[in-house]
């Protein structure tokens, strides 16, 4: 039986808004998909921004738990989970993110996780998030970057 992330990846043009194809900037489908998740689960404020390549969706609720433990905040990347209250035939933007984007990383007031990517971009994810100087209190944030031009050498692209 083929797992769920598996499925999105092969079938990507079910996914023509999120998947980066229709000459649209790189990422702004995803950031769309997850900030109306933020804003539906979270019902608080919600900001996003962009720096060098990352995008960043920051709440002051961490939509991500909808009651689970901080431990299992990950699961959502790899699950298919409906969202019929939103609309029909929905589905939470987090499994798209690690389907299409080439990093992919969950961030807390008690640490960094990496979904997806490498080590060393948490040094440079800490230092985008410095360097913003966010004013809200925030409790989750969701970064992640879309290589526009994909790198076919192998090397991790940081």
């Amino acid at each position: 039986m083929e797992d769920a992330l598996s499925l999105v990846k092969r079938r990507p043009d079910m996914f023509p808004r999120q998947n980066g194809q229709h000459g649209r900037q790189p990422g702004l489908g995803l950031v769309e998909h997850l900030m109306r998740d933020a804003l539906v689960y979270g019902n608080r404020a919600c900001e996003v921004f962009q720096a060098e390549e990352w995008w960043f969706v920051v709440s002051e609720t961490d939509w991500l738990l909808l009651g689970a433990h901080e431990d299992q905040v990950g699961d959502a990347f790899y699950q298919i989970i409906a969202t019929p209250e939103i609309e029909d035939h929905g589905l939470r933007a987090e499994i798209l993110l690690n389907a299409f984007a080439d990093a992919v990383w969950v961030i807390a007031p008690t640490g960094y996780k990496m979904i997806k990517g490498v080590e060393l971009q948490r040094d440079q994810l800490k230092r985008l998030i410095d360097a913003r100087q966010l004013t809200r209190k925030w409790r989750r944030i969701v970064a992640f970057w879309v290589n526009a031009k994909p790198d076919t050498s192998g090397k991790p692209n940081i």
